[in-house]
């Protein structure tokens, strides 16, 4: 998946902006992060820790965690390897958590 289909996915979604945080595109709700490009191979998605453990389990060569972003709320994908479905239903659920 590109930054194009990521872009096209949240635009569809109400209430989500993009902006750019330090040149990489962004996108929120509320001002709150529901995905952030971290390079374009890379993006941050917003998510509860048993679904982070959900799609790592599923998709280990796509989903992963760093030691950087273990202790947050957050799962990294890497888009080259990612099922475009697999990263819709990341970005829809960190949506859904950011509406509330």
């Amino acid at each position: 998946m590109d930054s194009a289909a990521i872009e096209e996915h949240l635009a569809g979604l109400e209430g989500v902006r993009m902006s750019t945080d330090g040149g990489r595109a962004t996108w929120r709700v509320g001002g709150r992060l529901v995905a952030r490009l971290e390079d374009t191979e890379t993006l941050v998605v917003r998510c509860l820790s048993a679904d982070r453990e959900r799609f790592v389990a599923e998709d280990p060569d796509a989903f992963y965690v760093t030691p950087a972003v273990e202790a947050h709320d957050k799962v990294l994908v890497h888009l080259p390897k990612v099922d475009d479905d697999a990263v819709r239903r990341a970005l829809t659920a960190a949506w859904g958590l950011q509406k509330h």
